[in-house]
């Protein structure tokens, strides 16, 4: 998705504004998320999931559309390389300054 559908998305109150890490990467991803923990993610002109560098570069992209609010969500895939089952994502409610 672009970033004006982004913002559009996150006036609906069905959807939360989220930052999406991978634990050791340090690759940060920006989207929505739905009721159903779907995400929505943005996209560059090529259609590619757009990816940011550094948290603080993640939150300024929300920051730029006038959110306040996002959830951030630290994946892992420890579990899963050791046999158990997959474990539930790290997430915090962060707030966004300009």
């Amino acid at each position: 998705m672009k970033i004006h559908q982004l913002k559009s998305l996150l006036r609906d109150d069905q959807f939360q504004a989220v930052i999406l890490s991978y634990a050791d990467s340090n690759h940060y991803l920006v989207g929505a998320e739905d009721k159903q923990n779907n995400y929505f993610l943005l996209q560059d002109e090529k259609g590619k999931t757009k990816q940011f560098n550094s948290v603080r570069e993640a939150e300024n992209v929300l920051v730029a559309i006038g959110i306040e609010q996002a959830n951030f969500i630290i994946e892992t895939a420890y579990d899963e390389m050791i046999g158990r089952e997959r474990c539930q994502a790290v997430s915090t409610s962060i707030s966004l300054h300009p």
